[in-house]
């Protein structure tokens, strides 16, 4: 269990200068209130979706400019609340989730911000190398302590910017330095020294999405249910 925020630790800068469309919005629906909640009551907010997956479990909502994808477990109630693509147009204040500095808007979050809230000295990767654009990726993950419900949290760079695909070049060419002849393409056996490391390369590249819900990660507590 990561250890529970702490806003002492945390110094962001905050927003100047930068007009912004959808954030009011955005900030009435990535609330706690709108986790675990009928889809009629965030459609209070959202309106109608502009597409429905999986039987219902999956539905994207277009706020303006901005995409957000809602997944269910039930198809009937929300489990959690994705922003498919963070602009500083398209953001919202984390502090309206969890215990951090009012005005920690998303867009501003690098991974090494994160990990500060997180917690967290390392990053991990779905796929750096030799797969589909949508599997390649780099995050970091977040579990609230029980006093605040087991919220989760998700951060996702996909790697499409020329600075995050230098990153991942350069963690990849850690890790072979590291594995030798054992290295094999997105098979390294994950330590404490490759998530660290692959870390400070990744130190100022922005997460570009975030998911924020219960239940996605390790396992499912009836607290987050409630």
């Amino acid at each position: 269990m990561k250890k529970p925020l702490s806003a002492a630790l945390l110094v962001l800068p905050l927003l100047c200068g930068t007009s912004h469309a959808e954030p009011a919005q955005l900030d009435k629906v990535f609330t706690r209130e709108n986790i675990n909640v009928p889809f009629e009551k965030l459609e209070q907010i959202t309106g109608k979706p502009t597409a429905i997956k999986d039987e219902g479990s999956v539905r994207r909502y277009q706020i303006g400019q901005c995409a957000v994808t809602v997944h269910s477990y039930d198809g009937k109630k929300t489990s959690s609340i994705e922003l498919e693509t963070i602009t500083p147009d398209c953001t919202f204040d984390l502090a309206n989730l969890i215990d951090v500095p009012k005005d920690t808007h998303v867009h501003q979050l690098t991974f090494g911000r994160f990990a500060q809230i997180a917690h967290d000295d390392g990053i991990s990767a779905d796929c750096l190398e030799g797969c589909p654009d949508e599997e390649t990726s780099v995050s970091i993950s977040w579990q609230a302590p029980e006093s605040e419900k087991y919220l989760e949290i998700i951060t996702r760079n996909n790697l499409t910017s020329p600075e995050s695909k230098a990153a991942a070049t350069k963690w990849v060419t850690f890790m072979k330095e590291q594995e030798g002849e054992q290295y094999k393409p997105n098979s390294v056996v994950w330590t404490l020294k490759h998530t660290k490391q692959g870390l400070a390369y990744f130190q100022d590249i922005p997460i570009s999405s975030i998911r924020i819900g219960y239940c996605m990660l390790d396992c499912c507590h009836d607290e987050g249910e409630e």
